[in-house]
């Protein structure tokens, strides 16, 4: 196979109009090597015009740029064979065509290494194959769609006369023996990148799901804590504060300002069981939900493995069948079948040899995507789970908060009622000294030098004395101690609530501190 000629076809994307239109134009007697685009290769051996099966078109449609991939899933096999000489229409003898051929059109798959995805160094491409065979001149057509040159230069170097001398072309028996090479170079390279793309998804797989069998999700529960939690205690009430109580409620009661206490529910606390482990999640924090998409996506791929490949073992093993029927055929040229009966008994065991290879590694596939779909349960567990610990701490907390209110609530009442308690005694102490204030500032005044009552010698009269100066220094000493007396009850005022205010946000950093910890843990 010499002498190849480069055509490029005007239209990207081939219709069945544009590849006829097209073959017809370029067809001559010699073999040639079309470039359809970038991506597409088409090797065409022609000796004269050839209108190929219809049913090839429906294999190119696959091909060229797409976002998504459009009948990439997609695989067949055609043939038709024409062994007698019924049909004299198809005898072109001008043109060098018996009429007593076979033809058929299939595609396959294989894995190649791409470059195109970074992240994923691997692609599966295609192959569409149209072959025709004329059993009387032994003339051979072929057209191959590929994404690039590879099996080109297969072909081409299994073909090479310089490496066969004795390899005659121009007959039907040498024709048919490099058709079934031809054939062997196409199958064989349908297999044998597949055992290092599953072993690249099987490390990908023990990456990503491996730690979830090797991680533990529990630890030890620690002991309970022998200290008792601290409680708010209230000092045992003296027999004299509760008699004095007991007149402040019967004299609060009589003037109907003391409410009766506020009746509390008790909530019960029941000490739960304590486990021997508990849940440590500090393990599942290295899983994410993106861990089960890359698991789902390395679980759609080999499902994808295992249709391309087993859709390969139907098309391989459907071509060697039909080429054993063919050859075991009564229209089939003795001299082609006796000539090609080794090469035959060859072409079957290299067929069955790659067939059960590609069987051996759809085998794996299978264990595989049985391995990533339970992985991919495992970790969905495993972030479900994480989930529900989650949810039950918080519970757990909310139920603590929900006691610890109740308790501060009891304590709250506890306050209140004694607040109202020494809220009575303070307006019966109020009421007492506001009866006694009048008199109290007016024996005061009356005590002093401002106004003074002395008695007339030998007369029962009263003389009165008024002193304007004893009044000056009254005021002068009395207001300044006032003054001083306000001062000093409010600096007393501002210090203590400065303090109380500094130990609440002590207390507010170091609660906040202990839940940052408690998070961390």
């Amino acid at each position: 196979m010499s002498n190849y000629e480069w055509r490029t076809v005007p239209s990207y994307r081939l219709s069945q109009s544009a590849l006829d239109s097209f073959l017809v134009g370029i067809f001559g007697n010699m073999n040639f090597y079309i470039r359809v685009s970038a991506r597409v290769y088409m090797l065409v051996t022609a000796f004269t015009y050839h209108q190929v099966m219809a049913r090839f078109v429906d294999f190119l449609f696959s091909f060229g740029r797409q976002d998504y991939p459009k009948d990439f899933h997609f695989s067949g096999l055609y043939h038709e064979t024409h062994l007698s000489d019924d049909q004299p229409s198809l005898s072109l003898s001008d043109l060098g065509r018996s009429g007593i051929d076979f033809k058929m059109c299939y595609n396959l798959k294989s894995v190649e290494s791409s470059s195109s995805q970074p992240q994923f160094p691997w692609s599966v491409r295609q192959l569409a194959v149209y072959h025709s065979f004329d059993v009387v001149t032994g003339k051979s057509f072929w057209t191959m769609i590929k994404g690039d040159a590879l099996i080109k230069r297969r072909i081409k170097a299994a073909t090479e006369p310089s490496s066969h001398p004795n390899l005659d072309l121009s007959t039907a028996l040498h024709s048919f023996l490099v058709t079934l090479t031809v054939q062997l170079i196409i199958f064989d390279w349908c297999r044998e990148q597949w055992r290092w793309y599953i072993s690249y998804l099987e490390e990908l797989q023990e990456i990503t799901t491996r730690r979830a069998l090797t991680m533990s999700f529990d630890r030890p529960a620690l002991p309970p804590s022998n200290n008792p939690p601290l409680r708010a205690t209230t000092a045992p009430a003296g027999k004299v504060k509760r008699a004095f109580t007991q007149i402040i409620k019967r004299a609060a009661s009589a003037t109907g300002t003391l409410s009766p206490p506020i009746p509390l529910q008790s909530i019960p606390q029941t000490a739960p069981l304590r486990p021997e482990f508990e849940p440590d999640l500090s393990n599942t924090k290295s899983f994410s939900f993106s861990d089960l998409q890359k698991v789902q996506s390395y679980e759609e791929k080999v499902r994808e493995l295992l249709l391309v490949v087993g859709s390969n073992i139907k098309i391989v093993t459907a071509i060697k069948d039909y080429y054993m029927e063919l050859v075991e055929s009564s229209g089939f040229p003795d001299e082609v079948k006796l000539g090609s009966a080794r090469k035959t008994q060859d072409f079957k065991k290299a067929v069955l040899s790659i067939v059960n290879d590609l069987e051996m590694q759809h085998s794996r596939a299978s264990m595989l995507l049985s391995t990533l779909t339970n992985r991919k349960g495992l970790l969905n567990g495993v972030l479900e789970y994480r989930s529900m610990e989650a949810s039950k701490r918080f519970a757990e907390k909310a139920e603590a908060s929900t006691r610890e209110i109740h308790s501060m609530t009891e304590e709250m009442n506890a306050l209140t009622q004694k607040t109202k308690q020494e809220t009575v005694s303070m307006r019966i102490i109020t009421l007492v000294t506001l009866f006694f204030l009048p008199g109290t500032f007016i024996s005061t005044i009356m005590s002093t030098d401002i106004l003074q009552y002395s008695k007339i010698p030998n007369t029962k009269d009263y003389e009165e004395d008024y002193s304007s100066a004893a009044l000056k220094r009254y005021v002068s000493v009395t207001l300044p101690l006032m003054a001083l007396t306000f001062l000093a009850w409010w600096v007393l005022y501002w210090w203590v609530d400065r303090k109380q205010h500094v130990k609440a946000l002590k207390d507010q950093i170091k609660k906040m501190n202990k839940g940052g910890l408690a998070n961390f843990v």
